[in-house]
């Protein structure tokens, strides 16, 4: 069949029509899971983004703050984990073209001079998405620049019928179930970040497919999710936003029945409104994701399949914020210290910051058609991709940060009458002015990568044994490495009837190389100064007091980063497997054992001479993981139905990401039932990944019905981690006072813990139009599992989304 006449007709899933599934010969079963427009229409919804879609697969952990009690009125997708590996360490892939940020992936934090990262550059709605198909282990060579995982989405072509949808879903806090340990902290939250007691999403889609003529057709996609969240704010009621939008043109034209081009423009803005927590005038917005161009091209030759892909794309995150904060003392002048019980009236915030990051992309893959050298069949795949990326981060302007002295008492000084300001800055007169300051300064840095790749791969078959052999070779000019990986994977026929498999793989792959470090390098990226008061006379010879002229400070920041030369971190990986042909579906079983060697992590400096500490780069870290992972899946009639199992444990020498100091030996000082100890003394950090069996099932018992089901069990583990801080005053050589932050852990027990959610849809024809409504149920059955070690950090409960949709 041609690549026109599958858009054309109507889809036929002959995979769900056949009793007994087929497996492929030369391709890994357990390794590579596709999730069709069956599996995506089917399965139960929340934010409807494409990740969710991604939590079925058994190696799959889905870290989503919004299926957190204490965050349910979050949009922003969750963070994608395969096999145990980091959540910026997978290579997500829109329509043949990246889809990763290297602008801070692994950050969590927003501050004066970082933003929140995600991996991911554009954020996808499920509407558009016509397939997924994930390479979570034995991955072919075609594919680099991961240590984790492959996630690779297309969208759907255009189609040479009219269509046209509207859809709208909705949901809130109203229906919904929390569960929280105090639900008085809880309903009285004072910020989001916290706790969200209060929360309304809604969402909608814009759908309009046009066909032009017999080669020609295009569709117009719109997609927005928002959510207003309300929080107390002080002595009053704020609202907090989020919103995410998406919108895609794309144009499928055929030159011939061999010769296929696709065209699209894709913008995908995200927003955040946010409030820093008991800070008066302190709103500001946070925006993320970004734009593409993209084309593609689909050519059938004699000798095989070329597939090419070019694009254009750009992404940002930034932060629009008041640029001046302040640590006033309680007055009547600023009274809302006293609201809160705190110690100083803050007002203001950490001011604009933005990280741009834009990228072209060109990629071909030849797939050669099935040849035969004697009694061995030869299937080669050749492809080269260039991947040239350019960041910068930008912050315009000088940002301050303004603190008031103290008392004898250690108390917020104000209350000086004769304090005349003069134009002074951060001075109140008659009343109190700010002895320290810290700018942020303005700059601008830059970093620049082109990254090379080419592979070869071939898929023989002898007589029982197939056998797919490759190596991937990669160059980038930034750390200026020739990254050489070897791809191997194999399957026996152990029965000779194409129905029982005994499969083995070792691997090699090379990870992306970030820019975050590199656009942390500069000076000095803050500065301390202090000043005084001096004293003199007014006009009518009332001694008085004014701000002095800002000085230099003596103390020391830890701001400083210095970018290193530096290998590509890697993970080798091993596998054995069985796969069979099992009551008419497809059952597979494979053990995977990974290490990951040179892993970025960070190292901080002693105070040096003039006065800072200097964190680097490094690639001192390392990691191990073991896994296993059954599974039985199979499409028949109107069903679709999977089960699966998987049970996976590692260590790693570092906490969370390239953040984290790495240590063999952690020495890091933690705080532990009120005393110091060492992190070492309670052994290697370990990576917990319990037992989960995930279940899901789609059926269409009749015309126009359809059900989905998906469930998990997690089996309980016990962790030993900390969700908390103390401070701790240390002193240097040269007397300079100084803080540091020391963790506090714990030993914290997790319930096993059983999940359901279900899906009902029902399409009904009137007047000639169709309507489509939809209820979807997220934890139907209302259980509860602490998910952190934090006060209301529990599982969300029961919540129903409903939507209606109206095609025409």
């Amino acid at each position: 069949m041609t690549a026109k006449a599958e858009v054309t007709l109507t889809p036929i899933i002959v995979k769900g029509e056949e009793e007994t599934a087929e497996l492929k010969p030369l391709e890994s079963e357990a390794g590579t899971t596709v999730l069709d427009q069956k599996v995506l229409k089917d399965l139960p919804k929340g934010n409807g983004n494409m990740n969710e879609a991604l939590r079925i697969l058994p190696e799959i952990e889905l870290t989503d703050t919004s299926t957190q009690s204490n965050q349910a009125g979050e949009i922003k997708p969750g963070k994608v984990s395969i096999l145990g590996g980091a959540y910026y360490q997978n290579n997500f892939i829109v329509d043949g073209s990246p889809n990763n940020s290297l602008l801070d992936p692994g950050s969590s934090t927003s501050n004066e001079g970082q933003l929140e990262g995600h991996a991911q550059e554009m954020f996808l709605n499920l509407n558009l998405i016509d397939s997924i198909e994930v390479h979570s282990s034995n991955v072919p060579a075609r594919y680099g620049q991961f240590t984790g995982g492959v996630v690779e989405a297309k969208t759907k072509h255009a189609e040479f019928e009219w269509k046209a949808r509207f859809a709208t879903r909705y949901t809130s806090d109203k229906f919904t179930q929390f569960h929280v340990a105090d639900e008085l902290d809880f309903e009285l939250s004072r910020s989001a970040a916290d706790d969200q007691p209060k929360f309304e999403k809604l969402s909608y889609n814009l759908f309009l497919n046009v066909p032009i003529d017999d080669n020609n057709a295009f569709y117009i996609n719109y997609d927005k999710i928002s959510s207003d969240i309300p929080i107390l704010h002080l002595d009053r009621t704020e609202h907090e936003s989020r919103e995410l939008e998406n919108f895609m043109t794309k144009w499928t034209h055929y030159f011939n029945d061999d010769h296929l081009m696709d065209v699209s423009f894709s913008s995908s803005p995200y927003t955040e409104t946010r409030f820093l927590e008991n800070v008066e005038d302190s709103q500001y917005t946070e925006t993320g994701g970004g734009n593409k161009l993209n084309i593609e091209l689909e050519d059938h030759f004699e000798q095989g399949t070329l597939q090419t892909v070019l694009s254009y794309s750009d992404s940002v995150t930034s932060r629009n914020a008041p640029q001046n904060y302040y640590y006033w003392a309680q007055t009547d002048t600023f009274p809302w210290g006293r609201v809160y019980d705190g110690l100083y009236s803050r007002q203001g915030g950490h001011g604009d910051l933005e990280s741009k990051q834009s990228r072209n992309y060109w990629k071909s893959n030849f797939e050669f058609k099935e040849q035969t050298f004697g009694q061995v069949k030869h299937a080669f795949n050749l492809s080269g991709e260039l991947n040239r990326v350019s960041a910068y981060k930008t912050r315009d302007q000088d940002a301050n940060k303004y603190k008031v002295g103290v008392t004898s008492d250690k108390l917020p000084e104000s209350g000086i009458s004769n304090l005349i300001c003069n134009g002074a800055d951060a001075c109140i007169e008659g009343e109190q002015y700010a002895v320290s300051k810290v700018v942020y300064l303005a700059g601008t840095r830059h970093a620049e990568i082109l990254n090379t790749g080419f592979s070869l791969e071939d898929a023989m078959q002898y007589q029982r044994l197939m056998l797919r052999l490759g190596a991937r070779y990669d160059y980038n000019d930034f750390m200026q490495n020739h990254d050489i990986a070897y791809r191997s994977f194999g399957k026996l026929d152990l029965l000779g009837n194409k129905n029982l498999f005994l499969t083995a793989g070792l691997n090699r792959y090379y990870a992306n190389t970030f820019l975050s470090h590199k656009l942390r390098q500069a000076g000095k990226s803050y500065q301390e100064y202090t000043r005084g008061l001096v004293g003199g006379y007014d006009e009518y010879g009332q001694k008085i007091v004014t701000p002095s002229d800002w000085s230099l400070g003596s103390n020391y920041n830890t701001d400083i980063t210095e970018y290193s030369r530096l290998k590509t971190p890697y993970s080798d990986e091993r596998s054995i497997g069985i796969e069979a042909g099992l009551w008419g579906g497809v059952f597979s079983m494979e053990r995977i054992l990974r290490d990951g060697y040179d892993q970025f992590t960070t190292e901080t400096s002693a105070v040096e001479d003039d006065g800072h500490t200097y964190t680097t780069l490094t690639n001192n870290g390392w990691s191990t993981f073991e896994s296993i992972k059954i599974q039985w899946r199979k499409q028949w009639l109107n069903h679709t139905f999977s089960i699966s199992y998987f049970n996976g444990e590692g260590s790693k020498n570092y906490l969370d990401n390239y953040d984290d100091e790495a240590d063999d030996e952690d020495n890091s000082v933690i705080y532990y039932k009120g005393q110091l100890y060492q992190l070492s003394d309670f052994g290697r950090i370990k990576q917990e990944k319990p037992p989960t069996v995930k279940l899901f099932y789609g059926y269409q018992p009749s015309k126009g019905l359809n059900l989905g089901v998906y469930a998990t069990y997690t089996g309980g583990y016990q962790s030993f981690e900390s969700n908390a801080y103390a401070i701790d005053y240390i002193q240097d050589s040269d007397s300079v006072n100084a803080t540091r932050e020391i963790a506090i852990y714990d030993y914290v027990k997790y319930e096993p813990f059983f999940q359901l959610d279900l899906s009902v849809s029902y399409r009904k024809k009137w007047l000639e139009q169709y309507y489509t409504f939809t209820v979807d149920i997220k934890n139907a059955l209302d259980e509860v599992r602490r998910v952190k070690n934090g006060t209301n950090d529990y599982t969300l409960g029961r919540q129903f989304w409903l939507g209606v949709s109206y095609d025409f």
